[in-house]
């Protein structure tokens, strides 16, 4: 399409200020805050997206048709890979897409459908004691140090090693958890240069042939697991012909890969709100009912999806603004969470909030998020022990946060903390 920045759009001032893959949450809302008052709808030249940022408008294109607005863009790479990069994809055979997360109906309707049921919320608050056990065997070993980086020493792997359990992985393999649960939101979402593309690409390679033993393992000897379900779910009951074991692999990786960086990043960045609000966080160790309301408000404050992508189908007018078929979209969830005229004083951050729930943190629609329960419960059993084992914690002070450069996955890469050992519960 012929790029709008070339003069005849008037919707370019906050585009040419936007960074897409700026992560810092105390820059990128503020510009936000300021496109949801003058230009609700702006084209990015960065990446050639056009940007929604309010609350009704993402909404509506989350929510609606998908001959209009199409889930097919939302695995696109932003930067092209390299023929090095590419020459690993192929001889491995990795294929991110197609997937459940960047299909239509109707074929999506069908296999979201054989997904429910392994993903259903019954299944994953069978996981809490098992969340609990990881959670505080990490912790024994942590809170007579006085010091820690929730992220590097707590948060990274106990995800990791739940999505194991849950994706039929055997116990006798939790040991490749650090090797595997690699941040690789870069590769898909941002702009790594060539050197860095190989490495991640090397990277990956070596999980999917893991996803992919794993599902012919599965293929051969279905366990309780959601992998064979989701199998089970895909059978036609009408022919021999087993479901297509690429096709499994592939969501058997997006699922892990998901899972893992979602949860992560959505826990990190509730944990470093929480303790930069003292007063919430000394409110919530005082009150364990108040778990449910402070994890939505975490979501809402501090998504760890900020953005996600849409293709128009065709001509449309959003916003107030006409965008041409083919055009692709960047959704700003986190932009639409903090949208003042559904949420009051929609910047501020608080656990009371009463409609904290409407955020659209885990999208919205025939797309909302299969993992919602799962992570969703990993941080109120998170949140719950960290605030009846160290209270007291608070952040080092006048530490930098980094984010990953991406678009659409976002959390602090460490959030270092201490506290007083003698004064531990």
């Amino acid at each position: 399409m012929t790029s709008p920045a070339s003069g005849a759009c008037p919707y370019s001032g906050i585009g040419n200020r936007f960074d897409p893959f700026d992560g810092e949450p105390t820059r990128m809302y503020p510009l936000l805050a300021e496109a949801r008052q003058s230009e609700p709808v702006f084209y990015s030249p960065v990446i050639d997206y056009w940007v929604v940022t309010r609350y009704d408008d993402v909404r509506e294109v989350m929510g609606g048709d998908p001959e209009v607005y199409s889930a097919s863009a939302a695995l696109e790479l932003i930067a092209p890979l390299c023929p090095a990069a590419i020459d690993i994809a192929v001889r491995h055979g990795i294929v991110i897409s197609p997937s459940v997360v960047d299909e239509d109906p109707p074929i999506h309707t069908a296999h979201r459908k054989s997904l429910h049921k392994p993903m259903a919320r019954g299944r994953m608050q069978a996981l809490e004691p098992l969340i609990r056990q990881l959670l505080n065997e990490r912790l024994d070993g942590l809170v007579g140090r006085g010091e820690m980086d929730l992220v590097g020493d707590l948060l990274f792997e106990v995800p990791a090693y739940i999505l194991f359990e849950m994706l039929g992985v055997p116990r006798s393999e939790l040991g490749k958890v650090r090797r595997f649960a690699q941040r690789l939101a870069v590769l898909g979402f941002g702009q790594p240069n060539e050197v860095e593309q190989v490495a991640m690409m090397e990277g990956l390679a070596e999980f999917w042939e893991f996803c992919k033993a794993n599902v012919a393992r599965l293929m051969a000897t279905p366990g309780d697991d959601a992998i064979s379900e989701f199998i089970q779910g895909l059978r036609d009951p009408n022919s021999e012909t087993p479901p297509d074991p690429a096709y499994i692999t592939t969501v058997n990786f997006q699922l892990f890969f998901a899972g893992h960086e979602t949860t992560v990043n959505a826990t990190a960045g509730g944990m470093r709100t929480l303790l930069e609000n003292p007063a919430q966080w000394a409110a919530l160790c005082a009150d364990p009912a108040l778990l449910p309301n402070v994890v939505e408000e975490c979501l809402r404050y501090a998504p760890s999806v900020p953005a996600w992508r849409r293709k128009v189908m065709r001509d449309v007018t959003l916003g107030g603004v006409h965008i041409p078929a083919g055009s692709r979209l960047l959704v700003a969830l986190g932009s639409a969470n903090r949208d003042e005229a559904h949420f009051a004083n929609g910047e501020q951050f608080d656990i009371h909030r009463v409609n904290a729930r409407d955020h659209v943190g885990f999208g919205f629609g025939r797309h909302h998020c299969l993992g919602a329960d799962l992570a969703r419960l990993e941080m109120k059993v998170i949140f719950e022990e960290l605030a009846r084992r160290l209270p007291h914690m608070r952040l080092v002070p006048e530490q930098t946060y980094h984010y990953s450069p991406n678009t659409s996955h976002r959390g602090p890469e460490q959030v270092r903390v201490q506290w007083e050992v003698a004064g531990n519960p």
